[in-house]
């Protein structure tokens, strides 16, 4: 029986025991999130610059500047095309210390992927929720990501002088040289004379460096008539920005899906049976009840995991037909162009013909009469704009080639994703429920 001198200790145990189960299933909730990332990021071709089309795209190749040009970071000055600086403070003490984030500085403008095609901007618009620099949480739906390599870390701990201290004087012998108390006192001077621990936290992406981005593309401006396009994140759609290769992306999501997965529920269960006991609760009933509880959410990931391979064949399909409007209405758009264009250049070109012919005759003319006032200006022909008109078209003409190869290439490659899925196990078993056939290639 607990006595009243038990109930503080009780009372830590039972709020540890009710945190390790709610950690359980947040743990839980999020690799199967993550899990989903990573079908998302596999059944996703890679799409060209030039071929980024309106919904869910990623692309890969390497980080250029945005618009705003090259960027400096703040804590280690380092020039790049992102940044991501953060700010801790420690307080407390023995079981009571803890790690508080005080702010986060990011670059606000967009980023640039470019490969052979060409370049395409990006907007991570990171907003984090937890402070584990190697894999930053955006937003608070838990189904986005970005995980960059941490380039900068810093930390100063000041002596804290305490009550003899203050009164003998002394000082915290912290340099005032040290980086993080410069950068303390440039960006949070009400900080400069913390008396404890601070850490700053710094991801950089450089020039030149590789970088791959799955997120949902949409026009900046869809009334331009080359309207640029940008992949960003969006609230409840997945976001996934990787400082490397999609190969990068499939490892690093991969293996904190497992272990979220693997050490959510036995936590849950953990922390369920130290709050049972801790209330007297433990019982044969109380530890069935447990224990399916832990195993519904082993379940739980069979049925994702069978909803992903259906879900998996439908986003499949869905971005082939989505490939195949994109062609069709790149074709449409090629007819109805060129066709103005060729109209335009033939209508101008005829003019500069007629033009041509009336200013021959006149300067014969001249020579007949022996006008030489006549002769210097007819000699001064006018610029034919026929040949400009006939570049431009060559041009639009490429521009327009180059984007239809894009999607065709796209294309391609969701039919090669495709028809790979629907031949290989368990795949071909849901296919032949669906009726899922294999698809054909563009040329």
């Amino acid at each position: 029986m607990a006595t009243t001198s038990d109930a503080p200790l009780r009372f830590e145990i039972a709020t540890m025991a009710l945190g390790a189960m709610a950690l359980g299933a947040f743990f839980f909730y999020r690799g199967l999130s993550l899990y989903h990332l990573k079908k998302t990021i596999e059944y996703t071709p890679t799409s060209k610059a030039i071929s980024v089309s309106p919904g869910t795209a990623e692309a890969s190749g390497v980080a250029r500047p945005g618009d705003a040009g090259y960027l400096i970071s703040p804590f280690g000055n380092r020039k790049c095309v992102y940044y991501y600086t953060s700010l801790y403070k420690w307080s407390g003490s023995g079981k009571q210390r803890h790690k508080e984030l005080v702010d986060i500085m990011e670059s606000s403008d967009p980023i640039t992927i470019e490969d052979e095609t060409g370049r395409i901007l990006v907007e991570p618009e990171v907003n984090p929720v937890s402070g584990n620099m190697d894999s930053i949480l955006p937003r608070f739906d838990f189904k986005d990501m970005i995980s960059i390599k941490l380039d900068l870390r810093g930390e100063t701990t000041p002596d804290r002088r305490g009550f003899f201290g203050k009164l003998l004087g002394l000082q915290n012998t912290t340099s005032p040289d040290d980086p993080v108390v410069k950068f303390v006192q440039n960006h949070w001077p009400e900080l400069a004379d913390y008396g404890d621990k601070l850490e700053v936290a710094e991801i950089f992406i450089e020039d030149g460096d590789p970088l791959y981005v799955l997120g949902t593309a949409e026009l900046l401006d869809p009334d331009e008539v080359q309207p640029r396009t940008v992949i960003r994140a969006v609230p409840g759609k997945f976001f996934c920005m990787v400082d490397g290769t999609e190969k990068t992306a499939l490892s690093q999501v991969g293996w904190q899906s497992s272990l979220c997965i693997l050490a959510g529920p036995p936590a849950f269960f953990l922390g369920y049976l130290a709050l049972s006991s801790t209330l007297d609760l433990l019982s044969f009933p109380v530890l069935v009840a447990g224990s399916m509880i832990t195993a519904c959410m082993y379940l739980s990931v069979l049925f994702t995991w069978l909803f992903a391979l259906y879900n998996g064949l439908i986003l499949l399909r869905n971005n082939i037909d989505r490939a195949s409007a994109n062609i069709d209405v790149l074709l449409e758009k090629r007819y109805d162009l060129i066709s103005r264009l060729a109209e335009c250049v033939s209508a101008y070109s005829q003019y500069e013909k007629d033009l041509n012919l009336f200013i021959t005759e006149l300067r014969a003319t001249a020579i007949g009469q022996g006008n030489d006032s006549i002769l210097a200006v007819m000699e001064q022909y006018p610029v034919l704009k026929a040949n400009e008109s006939f570049k431009l078209l060559q041009t639009e003409l490429a521009q327009m080639e180059n984007e239809i190869a894009g999607s065709r290439s796209y294309f391609n490659d969701s039919v090669m994703l495709y028809n790979k899925q629907i031949a290989s196990f368990p795949y071909f078993i849901i296919a032949l429920a669906l009726g899922l056939k294999p698809i054909a290639y563009v040329n």
